[in-house]
């Protein structure tokens, strides 16, 4: 729940996301690590499919896919990232993250799938998405076969 007087989201009495005044009213609250804020962050931009909150996590220079620069299913930037993303909603692709874990060096996010029949990237219906987080801001995005291999991804 977001707190009304600054906007901090908060839940259990702890600030998941803090806001950004200098004089915050849940300053005194305990906060959690800031990977568990960026995994909170992503959650909540790819769960309300606003991609404008999801843009500003993502560094210019971020890479989604495993292919080399000839590669068309790899995105190189961010802005072919939240194209992609746009391109996937506008087809009828739906995603829900279920789950997060973090780890040193990023957020997994385990999404369900709902994808028209006619779909032309179908994947799925549970896929692991790898956010490898650089400077604060997402840099890398890889799939995972499963969990185990996402949370390896994000570990030191």
């Amino acid at each position: 729940m977001y707190c009304a007087d600054c906007g901090c989201l908060v839940e259990r009495g702890v600030v998941l996301v803090p806001c950004e005044q200098a004089e915050c009213c849940c300053r005194s609250l305990p906060t959690v690590a800031p990977m568990e804020t960026m995994a909170v962050r992503i959650r909540t931009a790819l769960n309300s499919r606003d991609m404008s909150a999801f843009r500003a996590l993502i560094a210019e220079d971020a890479v989604w896919g495993e292919g080399g620069p000839d590669d068309p299913r790899t995105c190189h930037n961010r802005n072919d990232i939240i194209s992609n993303y746009k391109r996937l909603l506008a087809e009828g692709a739906r995603g829900t993250v279920t789950e997060t874990t973090t780890g040193p060096l990023g957020v997994v996010c385990e999404v369900e799938l709902d994808w028209p029949d006619d779909a032309r990237d179908r994947r799925g219906p549970t896929i692991f998405q790898v956010f490898l987080v650089s400077d604060g801001l997402v840099a890398r995005i890889v799939g995972a076969d499963d969990h185990d291999a996402a949370v390896m991804a994000v570990s030191a």
